[in-house]
């Protein structure tokens, strides 16, 4: 929220940034700070949220001049092969 705020330059509502510290409430609630979590899978879910964050601004950015086809083919053409 605070990226589409600085970036997009987005107003955020009052019942938006409600619902965000609900949110983040209920990570700390699952987190548990001095639960002892392993510092290898945090950096990876930061890493993973950090990429998700910078992947939907970049989408919300280029919505308006590309097609809805050109987006999802770029996004599947990153992606390894699945092995079913």
């Amino acid at each position: 929220m605070i990226a589409a705020g600085y970036f997009l330059k987005e107003r955020i509502s009052a019942l938006g940034w409600i619902a965000a510290a609900i949110g983040f409430v209920g990570v700390i609630l699952i987190a548990r700070p001095g639960g002892a979590l392993a510092p290898l899978g945090v950096l990876f879910a930061l890493v993973c949220s950090s990429v998700s964050v910078i992947y939907i601004l970049l989408s919300r950015l280029l919505a308006p001049t590309e097609s809805t086809m050109a987006m999802l083919f770029t996004r599947r053409s990153g992606e390894r092969p699945s092995i079913a």
